[in-house]
């Protein structure tokens, strides 16, 4: 599922894995998880507060984990 939305929470976990909160257009406020988030330079680098993300979404039996991310537009007066 792709889907519009911005960050609201980015939470670090142990072996470089994440927790991210965001504001969807689709399914509201949404935790997903992100493996290996801090090595990936791909994700990493899209993931920013204060953007209008296009985020696909994996949803799993009792869990959403994010495939892809990038970034559609960027707030200036924030940056």
């Amino acid at each position: 599922m792709t889907t519009h939305g911005i960050l609201l929470q980015k939470k670090l976990l142990a072996n470089d894995d994440a927790m991210l909160t965001f504001y969807t257009s689709d399914l509201g406020r949404v935790t997903v998880f992100c493996p290996k988030l801090a090595r990936s330079k791909k994700k990493a680098g899209g993931l920013d507060f204060f953007r209008l993300l296009e985020v696909g979404i994996f949803k799993g039996r009792n869990s959403r984990r994010l495939e892809s991310v990038s970034t559609q537009t960027r707030f200036q007066g924030f940056e």
